[in-house]
């Protein structure tokens, strides 16, 4: 009975695990949804009320976008204002208004957002059209360089006002040939109206300019006639841009540095970005530093304008490069101050503003070549022109321009280019100018079409050309150190060979005095030459040896006994320098076999009288066992020398000489068969 009842409990706890199983399995099979729901759209601010002329229309006057959000995609309505239009645009939901015509008045409406389940509404916004007659008001009449010279870049400008808004401007430049016009738009109830324009004329040039603007009733405005005169050099204008950098560099202050040396930037309208400066105080005190923003203050701002460096220790700053929409597209130039005390160091700053929109653009490559010019030559570069329209005729004009860091223009051309591609390839050089500063510069490219503009820029380094005269007169002195330094290794090494030539010449007599006195048997005197020849030798007799003169009399009698003894064969025949050009000529041409009879012969002449003694004596000069006694470490020397070669008492006998030539022929050749004869 206890065992069923276990056995029923096991059943059901097996059953119950089994179901659970089950369960689990079925529960991971079946999908899980999560409804996460949307946020309803907001608005994000108010929209503003609009104003405008009547029988004008309101286009593009705001962007719904910028006022509403959700996380979902919106559609727009809104209410119906009456006695004006009011168009949605479906792809940018910008809005326009259409008055009728000479309505004049106000009327209200509001904007509703919906994603499809929630929706927002705007504020009440006022639409009034007015009857406008006010002209624009312009104020600030300015440009952006002082001195300006031929083919140089200035930026002319006007600011503003207008009760209404702004519609456009022209801007008007007459260089001497006439009045030429260049038109812009711009918009709102205030702005600034801006164009770049490089002057042509040549100096002592009077320059004429003058802006006009309207607004959106057909109200215009001019300002007054402005004028300047181009100045004569350009190279005036290289030392007057760079005054700060010539003041800092000729003094001897330089109590810290600055990375990098220069900072160009290229962004396009509308766009921010940051470039860091590293500042090091190298000196041994603590410094106080200021650092402010030069002539484009309207793009360019820095984290920090006054801060302290101790003795050795660095701080890095931001340059923020911030461009608006409305930001002229064209490259300009100013500069970063820093100032420690007396001490002010600057750093360029070039920035090259391009448009958010464009349907061309342009971009310049130097050779690797032209990477680091000289004074003087050619720059050439590759231009690239890609439009980004339907393939039609288009003409462009083009600019071109070599610049420094400060904007000082060096050279420039300037054509027009038709288009019948969407793309091509140009190659184009400009000339640097022989007076042009060691540096950076800039090959600057512009291309404008249809009021509309894009550029590009590639850099390159210029370096000063090789001038001898320059390079005497900088390092005179160590070139006459260097000089004096040859002349001086000359004179050593003469005076080296020519002592050498005096010690193989006293060498060559003392040999040749000791033969002598072994020969005539003055053997205390031969002591005396033969321990000078050792010592000239570097190898000094021992002092026990020199005491014992018996002892070297003996050596001196057994040289004597080997000179009479001396073999004359032993003697190598190309040992025997040549006497003359003729003596050497007549040796070359005996042939072997007369050689071996002159050998035979030999044996024969040493018997004979004192002439072929002599002769014998002679060639013993050259290898002698004196010789051999007195260098033995060295025999070779003396009879290779330059002295052996020159000196008279190994001339050979003239009897030698007659025999030579005697055994030339063959007749002579059977007579002197038997030397007794002859």
């Amino acid at each position: 009975m206890r065992k069923n009842t276990k056995r029923k409990r096991i059943l059901l706890v097996s059953i119950l695990l089994l179901l659970i199983f089950l369960t689990g399995l079925l529960s991971a099979q079946t999908p899980t949804e999560l409804d996460i729901p949307s946020t309803p759209p907001y608005l994000l601010e108010n929209i503003p009320n609009q104003t405008w002329a009547k029988n004008t229309d309101n286009l593009n006057a705001f962007d719904l976008d910028n006022y509403f959000y959700s996380d979902l995609e919106i559609s727009y309505t809104h209410s119906s204002p009456g006695n004006i239009d009011v168009l949605i645009n479906s792809s940018t939901n910008a809005v326009s208004f259409y008055p009728d015509t000479n309505f004049e008045g106000s009327r209200i409406i509001n904007f509703t957002a919906t994603d499809g389940t929630y929706n927002v509404t705007s504020n009440l916004v006022n639409l009034t059209l007015v009857s406008d007659t006010t002209s624009p008001v312009w104020s600030s009449p300015s440009k952006n360089l002082v001195t300006i010279f031929q083919n140089s870049f200035v930026n002319f400008s006007t600011t503003w006002v207008d009760e209404i808004g702004l519609a456009g401007f022209t801007f008007s430049i007459d260089q001497g040939s006439g009045w030429e016009d260049y038109t812009g738009t711009f918009s709102g109830t205030q702005n600034t109206s801006i164009k770049r324009v490089q002057i042509s004329s040549p100096g002592d040039t009077t320059i004429r300019w003058k802006f006009s603007a309207s607004d959106t009733s057909g109200n215009s405005n001019v300002t007054d006639i402005q004028n300047f005169t181009v100045s004569e050099s350009n190279s005036s204008s290289s030392s007057t841009e760079s005054t700060t950098i010539a003041s800092s560099s000729e003094t001897s202050l330089n109590n810290f540095t600055i990375e990098p040396d220069y900072i160009t930037v290229v962004i396009k309208q509308g766009q921010s970005t940051i470039r860091p400066i590293k500042i090091t105080n190298i000196g041994e005190n603590t410094l106080n530093f200021t650092a402010e923003i030069v002539d484009v203050t309207e793009f360019a701002k820095i984290s920090d304008t006054n801060f302290i460096l101790g003795a050795e220790s660095s701080k890095s700053i931001q340059v923020e490069v911030k461009t608006t929409e409305r930001s002229s597209p064209d490259i300009y130039f100013g500069k970063i101050l820093i100032k420690a005390g007396e001490e002010v160091k600057q750093v360029p700053l070039v920035i090259e503003i391009l448009p958010i929109e464009f349907d061309f653009e342009i971009s310049v490559n130097v050779l690797n070549k032209n990477k680091e010019a000289r004074q003087g030559e050619s720059v050439q570069s590759e231009i690239q022109i890609k439009y980004l329209k339907d393939i039609i005729q288009k003409d462009f004009n083009l600019y071109l321009n070599i610049l420094d860091l400060s904007g000082t223009t060096y050279d420039s051309s300037e054509e027009n280019i038709s288009m019948t591609a969407l793309a091509i390839n140009l190659n184009r050089e400009l000339s640097i100018p022989e007076n042009a500063k060691r540096g950076e510069y800039i090959f600057y490219a512009r291309l404008e079409a249809d009021n509309k503009s894009s550029s590009g820029s590639d850099i390159f380094e210029v370096g000063e050309k090789f001038n001898v005269a320059a390079f005497i007169k900088v390092n005179f002195i160590i070139i006459l150190i260097v000089l004096s330094l040859f002349v001086s290794m000359g004179f050593v090494v003469s005076y080296h060979r020519n002592r050498k030539r005096v010690r193989l010449l006293n060498l060559y007599v003392a040999a040749d005095e000791l033969r002598k006195m072994i020969k005539a048997g003055k053997l205390d005197e031969a002591i005396g030459v033969y321990l000078r020849l050792k010592r000239m030798y570097g190898e000094p007799v021992p002092s026990g040896e020199i005491q014992d003169k018996e002892k070297l009399k003996e050596e001196m009698k057994q040289l004597i006994v080997e000179i009479d003894n001396y073999d004359i064969k032993k003697i190598p025949p190309a040992e025997n320098p040549p006497q003359n050009k003729e003596e050497n000529k007549d040796e070359k041409e005996l042939t072997d076999e007369q050689v071996s009879e002159n050998e035979s012969q030999e044996p024969e002449n040493k018997i004979k009288g004192g002439e072929d003694k002599k002769e014998e004596e002679n060639k013993e000069e050259i290898e002698s066992p004196v010789a051999s006694k007195a260098k033995p470490n060295k025999p070779k020397e003396i009879q290779k020398s330059p002295m052996n070669k020159k000196s008279k008492p190994i001339k050979k006998p003239e009897k030698e000489k007659n025999k030579i030539a005697l055994s030339k022929s063959p007749k002579t050749k059977s007579k002197n068969k038997n030397p007794d004869k002859k």
